[in-house]
């Protein structure tokens, strides 16, 4: 009986023991990561950049912590050591990051890898009003203001468009090693413009007007220039629904589509009057 109240407690102060050595090994970690952080620091002040990002880099090794490898991205940077920060921050792109850090961390990850493939100058687009679609080349650049692209020097063509206002195409010319900046204001159309919503008799239904996302039902009212608009409502197991609407201007339109489960083939094409419910 004593040897097994002896084994007992043995096993308790094991099971004590355990969760301290684990806190002294990771206190231990800690200290060695802000050590090479400190010789990071360092190297920063004496102008060694690249051995900078490599001391916050291997800190980073040690304890999984984000700024470690912050900081080693803005060292390579500083140094042009474009291998290196790309590396960094593709390992950053991959995180769970707040999301003011993981937009960071994806644009100096675009930086530096278009600085490996030698593309040299960065466009930017402003334009008034906000919202737009830009396309450069044919290429839509993602939503914001200003939607930006690294570029190669020389003649590109940059195309904006927004619903109910006129589009507008230019040339620009890229210079090398000199930022590109564009702003464009955009016209109304003449006339005037209309709102169309869509809603369907079952949520989250894809929405498409002209072949084109526009958003899951219910979509809120959107504007269009006066025309006829193909709307397109679609649900997985569901009936899809297509029809012509048209928008007038000033006026809004409303619409409510019909899916039935089972059928996946477009019910009908037809016309659909304003605020209607076909």
């Amino acid at each position: 009986m004593g040897k097994l109240h002896r084994t007992r407690w043995g096993m308790i102060a094991l099971l004590i023991l355990i969760p301290i050595a684990e806190a002294a090994a990771d206190n231990q970690a800690l200290l060695d990561a802000e050590r090479l952080a400190a010789r990071g620091r360092l190297a920063l002040v004496s102008g060694a950049k690249g051995t900078a990002g490599a001391a916050f880099e291997k800190a980073y090794s040690i304890v999984a912590d984000p700024a470690y490898l912050f900081a080693a991205g803005e060292a390579y940077t500083e140094a042009t050591s474009w291998a290196s920060a790309a590396r960094v921050y593709t390992i950053l792109a991959d995180r769970p990051l707040p999301e003011a850090e993981l937009q960071f961390a994806q644009e100096q990850l675009a930086t530096a890898e278009a600085k490996l493939e030698g593309i040299r100058s960065r466009l930017a687009v402003h334009v008034n009003p906000a919202g737009a679609q830009v396309e450069v080349d044919g290429t839509n650049l993602p939503f914001a203001n200003p939607a930006t692209s690294w570029l190669e020097a020389g003649s590109h063509v940059v195309r904006v468009s927004l619903p109910g206002f006129q589009t507008v195409e230019q040339v620009i010319e890229v210079q090398a090693d000199s930022p590109s900046v564009v702003r464009i204001d955009l016209e109304k159309i003449a006339g005037g413009i209309g709102t169309l919503q869509v809603s369907s008799s079952q949520e989250k239904a894809n929405v498409f007007i002209d072949g084109v996302f526009v958003g899951q039902t219910p979509i809120a009212p959107v504007q269009r220039p006066q025309g006829v608009y193909e709307v397109r409502v679609e649900k997985e197991g569901y009936s899809t629904w297509i029809r012509s609407v048209p928008v007038q201007r000033n006026l809004p339109t409303e619409v409510m589509a019909k899916i039935e489960k089972g059928s996946a083939v477009p019910i009908a094409v037809a016309s659909v009057p304003v605020s209607s419910t076909p």
